[in-house]
């Protein structure tokens, strides 16, 4: 059974096996998933101990980032034209920043906001050792809107955790300019790369490094996750590889402003920006009253 509390804006859910915690503000983020088998908190908590309301458009690397939010409908802010239409992308999308509704319905709580170009609903709910929200997206305006969506779940690193990559995944695409990884569209064999380095590996916090970087291509298989061996725990993600096609890796090493987090990051667009994603035909082109509906399950094994 999971018991479920509500109040001031936080909900609180619990089945004896995890415990998730989601604040409306900002953004209905996940701001904890506990497992209570292994007393062991799994995200990312933020330094400062603090969620300051951000507007939106707001910069990212002004607020916390940590948690689990959901990056839509964009990463990378730009300008995009489409059909003799320009549209403004805010920094990592337009849901981390803003309020939310919150509420209870069917043993699940249900965020959801709603702006000049789309309806975004996220529910929340816990069965046994998984946490899976299920997603509803639709294009409430007249035009067309270009969108993807990408998960944005930043979990806690420690140096003898691995990453795991699908199977079918033999080679990734640098993200973002790296000592390591070389410039920004370099591809390297996955999980050790051409000149040896094990990319299912994390280094210490004082490495002061952070990388990006993508499975190159389609993924056929929605099934990732983190292994924590000193406590034993495996952290698996499943999701509709038909919805989230693509499949990305963020870790920071200290470089980002001290941080030490990783993030495993299904998305429908490869990748970051709009014009990117269009550029590579994936970019969702929602019509005007189009839906998109998918299911994330993240699943705590110990």
């Amino acid at each position: 059974m999971c018991v479920i509390e509500y109040s001031d804006g936080k909900c609180v859910m619990d089945n004896g096996i995890l415990r998730a915690v989601i604040r409306a503000n900002p953004g209905g983020k996940l701001i904890s998933l506990y497992s209570l088998r292994k007393n062991e908190e799994l995200l990312f908590q933020p330094p400062r101990n603090d969620y300051a309301m951000p507007h939106r458009g707001a910069a990212f690397a002004e607020y916390e980032a940590a948690g689990f939010d959901d990056a839509f409908p964009n990463i990378d802010a730009e300008e995009f034209s489409l059909r003799n239409r320009t549209i403004s992308y805010n920094d990592h999308g337009d849901i981390w920043s803003v309020p939310m509704e919150l509420y209870l319905k069917d043993n699940s709580a249900v965020v959801h906001t709603r702006n000049e170009n789309f309806l975004f609903m996220k529910s929340m709910r816990i069965d046994g050792n998984r946490l899976i929200s299920s997603y509803m997206i639709s294009n409430v305006s007249e035009d067309e809107f270009p969108c993807f969506y990408t998960m944005h779940c930043l979990f806690k690193c420690d140096e003898n955790m691995r990453i795991i990559f699908p199977e079918s995944v033999k080679k990734v695409e640098n993200a973002a300019d790296s000592e390591r990884l070389g410039r920004a569209g370099t591809v390297h064999s996955f999980p050790v790369t051409e000149n040896g380095v094990d990319l299912s590996r994390i280094r210490g916090v004082k490495s002061g490094k952070y990388e990006k970087f993508y499975a190159l291509g389609e993924v056929t298989d929605g099934n990732c996750g983190l292994y924590y061996p000193d406590s034993g725990i495996n952290v698996r993600i499943n999701w509709d590889t038909e919805a989230l096609p693509y499949l990305g890796f963020w870790i920071t090493e200290g470089g980002y402003r001290g941080d030490y987090n990783c993030a495993l990051e299904p998305s429908s667009g490869y990748y970051d920006s709009i014009s990117k994603a269009y550029k590579n035909k994936s970019l969702w082109i929602l019509k005007p009253g189009e839906e998109k509906s998918f299911e994330i399950s993240i699943s705590v094994e110990v």
